[in-house]
C-alpha cells in the first residue's frame, strides 16, 4: 500500500447481515479502484484501524450502522467536523470502534487530513449472509458517491 494514496477501508463482519456492507462494497470497488485507490476490509476494532490510517492524508471509512434513521438512509461524516456517535456501532462486536478510534486520533493528533464516515442505516444484524433491501440500494447509491470522489 502506498501511502500517499487515499484509503478505503470497509468496516464490517461477514455473516451479519447488513453489517457486511462496507466488505461487500470494498470487494465490489477494488478491481474498479485499486489503481488510485488502496482498500482494505476491517472488523472495525478501534487499534486496528487507528493502524490502517496512520501517516495517511485521505481515508474513506464505509460501515452499516444502527442510528436513528430508516434502514437504508445514508450518513455522511467529516471526522474533522463531526464523529458518528458511538452507540450507533453498538452491534458491533468491539467495545472501542471507529468513533472511538477518530477521537482518540483526534487527542494524539494523528487524524489523517481527511476523514471521512460513509454509513447507511442497516435493519438486519443477526447471523444471515444477506443484505436487506433498503441497505443493498443504498449500497448502489454509495457506490457511485465514492466512485465520484475517486473521479473515475
Amino acid at each position: 500500500m502506498q501511502q500517499n494514496k487515499p484509503l478505503l477501508i470497509g468496516v464490517g463482519q461477514d455473516f451479519r447481515g447488513d453489517d457486511a456492507m462496507g466488505l461487500l462494497l470494498v470487494r465490489k470497488l477494488k478491481p474498479i479502484l485499486s489503481s488510485v485507490w488502496d482498500l482494505v476490509e476491517s472488523n472495525g476494532d478501534g487499534t486496528l484501524l487507528m493502524e490502517l490510517w496512520k501517516d495517511r492524508e485521505c481515508v474513506y471509512i464505509i460501515d452499516a450502522v444502527s442510528g436513528p434513521k430508516e434502514p437504508g438512509e445514508l450518513y455522511h461524516f467529516s471526522a474533522h467536523e463531526s464523529i458518528p456517535p458511538a452507540d450507533w456501532f453498538r452491534t458491533s462486536t468491539h467495545h472501542w470502534g471507529i468513533a472511538e478510534a477518530i477521537e482518540m486520533s483526534r487527542v494524539l493528533q494523528t487524524l489523517p487530513k481527511a476523514l471521512f464516515f460513509w454509513g447507511i442505516e442497516g435493519r438486519i444484524f443477526t447471523h444471515s449472509d444477506e443484505l436487506s433491501p433498503e441497505v443493498n440500494a443504498a449500497m448502489e447509491e454509495l457506490e457511485v458517491l465514492l466512485l465520484q470522489h475517486a473521479q473515475l
